[in-house]
């Protein structure tokens, strides 16, 4: 009776079981590291795709603060011509009530100056008069007093009790007029005064107003080339992105070949195990 271990198939060749196990392992270690490869280009898109959002919100917000900036230059300007338009404004009426002014004073010069060319007249009647009735004083006590009119004296006196008065009036009215003079020109000092101290602020909110703006010029610029250096960035960030899903996808193409030629080497493998087996069945029997 033939021996029943004599019928089964002889086992494969020791190289080809070592064979078979380094081509399963290969495969194993195929698997995995396309499974690797996937995750990691799964995170690069996932970072990609953050990276476009965040290049998207930066822009935006980028967007955004240049729009304040450029608000708060156009409101610059805008205060600026309003503080030239104050400033037009406070010149013609500065220069208004200065010829107001110079009107004024030379109505009171012109009225002093009739004043006092008036006083000269009542003072030149009234040394007149007095001279008339010094006179007059003489002759009556060189001629009888019956050769005097006492009427005559006393319209004497009368006019010369009027030029007195008219006198003390137009001293007065001069007085009065000089006085006028003086306050209007302590007015116009203060005037000018406090109008060297507005236009001494005016001058100090423009300087202001002018170093704002250029600092909002420099925030801006400054603002600009930090967005700029950012798109760069964000960039040069996708480009290396792109290239390094690139290359996982071309390393995920070579593992799936070498994996397929492995496959292909395996049943090849198999093929000439088969082959081998029967051959040695054949030859047993």
């Amino acid at each position: 009776m033939m021996d029943l271990a004599s019928t089964l198939p002889a086992p494969p060749p020791p190289d080809i079981l070592a064979k078979f196990d380094a081509v399963g392992a290969e495969l194993q270690s195929s698997k995995d590291e396309v499974q690797r490869l996937q995750e990691t280009i799964s995170k690069l898109q996932s970072s990609r795709d953050t990276l476009k959002d965040s290049q998207s919100s930066d822009s935006k917000d980028s967007e955004e603060e240049a729009a304040a900036l450029s608000n708060v230059e156009l409101k610059a300007n805008k205060l600026a011509a309003l503080l030239e338009e104050v400033k037009a404004a406070h010149e013609n009426q500065k220069q208004s009530q200065k010829n107001e002014d110079d009107l004024r004073i030379q109505g009171l010069n012109g009225r002093i100056k009739e004043l006092q060319n008036a006083l000269e007249e009542k003072e030149l009647a009234l040394i007149t008069l007095k001279e008339s009735a010094a006179l007059s004083e003489s002759g009556q006590q060189q001629v009888s007093p019956s050769s005097v009119s006492t009427d005559e004296a006393e319209d004497l006196r009368r006019k010369l009790a009027e030029i007195e008065t008219d006198r003390e009036a137009i001293r007065a009215a001069l007085e009065a007029e000089k006085l006028k003079l003086s306050q209007m020109q302590t007015e116009n000092k203060e005037m000018a005064s406090k109008e060297k101290e507005a236009r001494e602020k005016a001058d100090k909110s423009e300087k202001q107003l002018l170093e704002e703006k250029l600092k909002l010029q420099q925030e801006l610029s400054e603002l600009k080339s930090r967005l700029a250096m950012k798109e760069s960035e964000v960039n040069e960030m996708k480009a290396k992105t792109d290239a390094a899903i690139k290359k996982e996808q071309e390393m995920a193409r070579d593992i799936a070949l070498k994996e397929k030629e492995a496959q292909d080497e395996k049943k090849r493998a198999d093929a000439e195990t088969k082959d081998k087996q029967s051959k040695v069945a054949a030859f047993e029997i």
